[in-house]
């Protein structure tokens, strides 16, 4: 159909604006039914619909509870330049059913991004413990599995790296690799000697084909996993806290701006750091709780 110039009042024309509208949006009419009926091109159509919601004619609300969550998730998207961010809402929710929630969008965004023949690497903690052990995901072939860090001191609690990345695996059906040290150690030139080993390098050659990563933020004070762990000496602990340490991401630690820190700690750590996690394809960060709102905003940055 020949595209006519719409003549009328201003008041005219918002009039047929309004009709179209409604049998767009309300008859579900499609743009070449419509032109149809009205007598006027499509692509003319498609421009007064357009001027229906420039105008305020027409407002758009979805009405979902999830629609807040969503955007949350847009704008940690656009103003931290994610792929992807998933925000779950677990206001006044126990723990265990805080977990299941998330636990939920977890696997739907993990399915989506999970291949055939992937290589998967796992951090230590507690919050990616509870989503190893309710994986569920369609089947995969031939998926590799290893841990990110070495050993949290000698105790061999299940959120370990280690640990998480068996469940990962046995989930999966994957193959599983070991992180066979400690993932700290005394000093530098101990963490050298052990990343020179050549099982050591064989996980680090892993990490430089790793599709997917999944990390966990860790927060520093009286609720983070690693200081409780035990695991870090009375130097590493007061250098921490005078370079304002706020944020750890597996072996590197973060201050408020998100800068790696160069720190004691993270000179003796033996594990990925956040540079190699830059290089990876997908890297899938998991924290939950009000008291982490610092470390988070670091790791964003």
């Amino acid at each position: 159909m020949k595209e006519k110039k719409i003549t009328g009042t201003a008041e005219e024309k918002n009039r047929l604006i309004t009709k179209i509208c409604q049998m767009y949006y309300i008859d579900d009419m499609n743009q070449q039914e419509i032109s149809e009926r009205v007598n006027i091109s499509r692509s003319q159509i498609s421009k007064l619909i357009k001027q229906g919601k420039e105008k305020g004619i027409v407002s758009i609300s979805i009405n979902s509870r999830y629609s807040e969550e969503n955007q949350y998730s847009n704008e940690l998207i656009q103003k931290y330049r994610l792929r992807d961010a998933v925000v779950v809402d677990t206001t006044g929710m126990n723990l265990p059913d805080a977990f299941s929630r998330i636990s939920l969008s977890f696997n739907s965004l993990f399915d989506r991004l999970l291949k055939d023949d992937d290589i998967v690497g796992v951090m230590a903690g507690q919050s990616v413990n509870r989503l190893a052990s309710s994986i569920s995901v369609s089947n995969r072939n031939n998926l590799t599995v290893y841990p990110l860090v070495g050993g949290f001191g000698p105790k061999g609690e299940d959120w370990q790296a280690n640990s998480n990345a068996r469940t990962f695996a046995d989930k999966l059906k994957g193959t599983c690799y070991q992180f066979n040290c400690p993932a700290y150690v005394g000093d530098e030139n101990l963490r050298d000697a052990l990343m020179a080993q050549k099982d050591i390098q064989y996980l680090y050659e892993l990490g430089q084909r790793t599709n997917i990563a999944i990390v966990s933020v860790g927060q520093m004070g009286s609720k983070s996993t690693l200081l409780n762990a035990g695991i870090l000496d009375n130097d590493a602990l007061i250098d921490l806290t005078g370079k304002k340490v706020v944020s750890s991401v597996c072996a590197s630690f973060l201050d408020e701006n998100g800068d790696e820190v160069d720190c004691i700690a993270a000179n003796r750590m033996v594990g990925c750091s956040i540079r190699d996690l830059k290089k990876m394809k997908n890297v899938i960060a998991v924290a939950y709780g009000n008291s982490k709102v610092e470390a988070i905003t670091a790791a964003l940055k």
